[in-house]
């Protein structure tokens, strides 16, 4: 009766917690799974069986990227998600990926880890939503560093939270700096530098510019510096103090994980998750003029996560034979497929003559790939024959699987000339503003650039 009381004269129902107010739960333990499953709801509603069978795996991705990437993005950056939480959105966007959905489970052809890594550290650049999360909370962080005079800011002040490896200050007229508490001399706080004289100062807030002045270096000492490790460190910061020079801009904090100095989530996401994830493979060249489900599939093929037969035997698959069903010589395997099959050597051998660059011979795809992307001096040019290999490693598995599922036999021939179109159609279309014609394409690609 009494919260009906109060509600009347503000036109509003009593209720009781949690509610939900613009899309928050209000007054819930968020550490409880139970309290997030709105966004898990949302995560399935998303994943339906029929998008992950009709979409390449380069759909999935950029899905995966667009969609599922951004769906938690509200509440990731007001809470910390349970470690459960952040479990199963993975378990479902990992299922999604690899084909498969909740109830049926896929193939998982590389781990998972390494497909959340960057694209420049070996991965697919998906982001884990643990970073994510992580990365938005400090956001607020940075906010509360650089606008540190608003009111919630004031409030979450006494906050103890270290992200000295993030967040420096760069010092100017020191009036907005904190002497011992802020990183703004050294790699270090002085605090954390100097220990002995940190227990001994009365006013552990403040400022630089209340220590070092213009008549020289002002200490508030609950008592004097008198043993030896006292004494050494005092000689130290009075030494590091003695070389600063206050300037006459205002202090501002800077982000050490973006050139500009400004915070982005984007940037420590991926800060995270290369940590995460070290890899000596090579690294495929991500470049527009290819669709992303090629880019994909050399991705797969560096990392030797295609399903052929040595692999899928390997995995427990029972097959007939491991032998290559093109030519039945060897045990199929990625680079037997692509570079040292009888019929993908003589493609090659066709690309090398159309190009006009004799060094094209490899046995492992990842020399490939690292050729590629080191060779020539033309960037355009460069381009242009990574669009060339990875559309032909491509198009011969693409051969391979219509004789194994359509039983339709294509000569080198015929894959060559496909080639040809296919890549000139991809360059033509997906560059900018591209002037490249058919006929002197024909003769060699090359002289279009």
């Amino acid at each position: 009766m009494e919260k009906a009381n109060f509600a009347a004269p503000l036109g509003c129902e009593p209720a009781k917690l949690p509610f939900t107010y613009l899309g928050v739960p209000v007054g819930a333990n968020m550490n409880l799974t139970k309290h997030c499953r709105p966004v898990i709801e949302r995560f399935r509603s998303r994943l339906s069986l029929w998008k992950s069978k009709t979409l390449s795996l380069g759909g999935r991705l950029t899905l995966s990227k667009a969609v599922l990437g951004s769906l938690p993005t509200f509440y990731f950056s007001l809470f910390v998600a349970p470690a459960s939480v952040i479990k199963t959105l993975e378990k479902l966007r990992r299922n999604f990926l690899w084909g498969g959905a909740e109830e049926s489970r896929k193939i998982n052809w590389v781990k998972w880890q390494k497909v959340l890594s960057p694209k420049n550290a070996g991965g697919l650049g998906l982001g884990s939503l643990k970073a994510l999360n992580l990365a938005l909370i400090l956001k607020w962080w940075w906010r509360l560093k650089v606008d540190g005079t608003s009111l919630w800011c004031r409030a979450l002040a006494e906050l103890d939270i270290n992200t000295d490896d993030v967040f420096v200050k760069d010092v100017g007229s020191d009036e907005d700096t904190v002497f011992w508490q802020d990183r703004w001399n050294g790699a270090a706080t002085l605090k954390d530098s100097f220990p002995e004289l940190y227990k001994l100062e009365r006013h552990k807030k403040c400022k630089v510019s209340d220590q070092i002045t213009t008549d020289g270096l002002v200490w508030n000492w609950k008592s004097s510096p008198t043993s030896p490790d006292e004494r050494s460190q005092l000689e130290a910061i009075i030494a590091r103090a003695e070389v600063h020079h206050p300037l006459s801009r205002r202090d501002k904090w800077i982000c050490n994980l973006s050139h500009d100095g400004t915070f982005q989530v984007r940037s420590l996401r991926s800060q995270i998750d290369e940590r995460n994830e070290s890899s000596d493979e090579a690294v495929i060249d991500w470049i527009h003029d290819i669709p992303i489900k090629v880019s994909c599939f050399m991705w797969r093929a560096v990392l030797d996560r295609l399903p052929t037969a040595t692999t899928l035997i390997r995995r427990g698959i029972q097959l007939p034979s491991p032998t290559c069903t093109w030519c039945g010589l060897e045990p199929e395997d990625t680079d037997h497929v692509i570079l040292r099959c009888p019929k993908a050597m003589m493609v090659w051998e066709w690309i090398i003559r159309w190009c006009e660059i004799p060094d094209l011979h490899f046995t492992h795809t990842k020399d490939l790939v690292e050729f590629t992307s080191k060779w020539g001096t033309c960037h355009k040019k460069r381009r242009t024959l990574i669009a060339i290999c990875y559309g032909t490693a491509w198009l011969l598995w693409k051969a391979r699987c219509d004789w194994i599922f359509k039983k339709t036999r294509s000569s080198p021939a015929v894959v060559a000339d496909m080639i040809k179109s296919t890549v000139f159609t991809w360059v033509k279309h997906r560059r900018t503003k591209c002037t490249f014609r058919w006929m002197n394409w024909c003769v060699n690609p090359f002289k279009c650039v």
